[in-house]
């Protein structure tokens, strides 16, 4: 489940205090329907052993009508599977079918993608075990007809991941153009992320991008991750939230930090300097934009 043997020990170790990822997203999870009028849909790109998208079926389970999608290369975590709803059928079967002849070869196992549903009194729960570069995968997601207002994308973290989601989740329009909706990535690379971030946002006038630092699943027992966030304009208080939440470095002043854990705020101000040099001939900064 994507988990490296140095963090095993860390699974069960308890979250402490401080705000973690999967607050932030089942707090806007939540929120969602009082902002859009409609129910939550939420997706998960990369669910490992599934501690987030658990937190998020549990606070949906006050709501009616939610939807929740997972979406990873391995079949569902046993343990996750046995507190879901009972499973009420698999939606379909596929062959796992790369994006690009001669790319990356697939990370999932198996040579077939499934999608299962499991069905609550109020609320759905659907898990598709696939890959994020195999077409099929995204061909089966786009047909089941869903709009998705909160997409949290957790799964590969080079450029070739995020990138990939974005061709099909915008190929697809498997975001919710209507009413807006909430994207957020996890151990954010900024040499992917703010030129990703940056293409999105041409089409939403209003729409907020942030780069800050939050604790993952594994809450005080690992280092603050940096968190990507994108927002259309109905979700403004989201984005306030996120500001006032984050924290703007992965290590607070006096902290314990590992030699190996360069702070990505450098890498930050030194892509964005670059970026401002290659914009020059081109009428200035972008550097406040960003």
């Amino acid at each position: 489940y994507g988990l490296p043997q140095e963090v095993y020990h860390m699974v069960n170790l308890p979250l402490g205090d401080e705000l973690t990822i999967a607050d932030f997203l089942t707090t806007t999870a939540l929120l969602v329907p009082d902002i859009t009028d409609q129910p939550t849909h939420y997706i998960e790109l990369g669910v490992s052993v599934g501690k987030s998208i658990y937190q998020v079926i549990q606070a949906l389970n006050y709501t009616e009508g939610s939807l929740v999608y997972g979406f990873d290369c391995e079949d569902i975590n046993p343990i996750l599977a046995e507190v879901l709803p009972p499973l009420t059928k698999v939606v379909e079967t596929w062959d796992l079918q790369q994006s690009e002849p001669g790319s990356r070869p697939l990370l999932r196992c198996k040579p077939q993608g499934s999608l299962k549903e499991y069905k609550g009194e109020k609320n759905t729960v659907r898990y598709l075990a696939g890959d994020v570069l195999d077409r099929e995968s995204w061909r089966v997601l786009g047909q089941q007809g869903h709009k998705f207002n909160l997409i949290y994308s957790d799964a590969l973290h080079d450029a070739l991941g995020p990138n990939t989601e974005f061709f099909y989740l915008n190929k697809n329009t498997l975001w919710d153009n209507r009413a807006g909706f909430v994207m957020v990535w996890d151990d954010v690379d900024p040499r992917w992320w703010v030129p990703l971030c940056e293409n999105l946002s041409k089409g939403y006038l209003g729409s907020v991008c942030q780069l800050k630092y939050l604790r993952g699943w594994m809450g005080k027992a690992h280092y603050r991750h940096p968190v990507g966030l994108f927002t259309t304009s109905e979700f403004f208080e989201v984005a306030c939230l996120f500001n006032q939440i984050a924290r703007p470095r992965k290590y607070e002043p006096g902290e314990a930090r590992a030699d190996q854990d360069k702070d990505l705020n450098e890498e930050i101000v030194e892509l964005s300097d670059n970026y401002d040099d290659d914009e020059e001939d081109n009428g200035g900064s972008h550097k406040q934009e960003l």
